[in-house]
């Protein structure tokens, strides 16, 4: 993979299209900006919410975005 980019951002700031890239697309209603972001939320607060950092922290994260690099 190579880097393309690099920002920190709220978590809360996350785009329709950084979900889609993080897997968050909904099933029940295809291109839904709302439920793609809600998705992301939920998986967020899976894997976060326990440790302090859930969605309603709104912590700072770090953006990365990688493009794929044939060798």
């Amino acid at each position: 993979l190579g880097v393309t980019g690099v920002r920190v951002e709220r978590l809360r700031e996350i785009t329709f299209g950084d979900a889609l890239a993080e897997g968050c697309d909904s099933l029940s209603n295809p291109g839904s900006t709302v439920e793609g972001k809600r998705d992301f939320r939920v998986l967020w607060d899976s894997l976060n919410a326990a440790r302090g950092f859930g969605w309603d922290a709104n912590p700072w994260c770090w953006c990365v975005d990688f493009r794929r690099v044939q060798p």
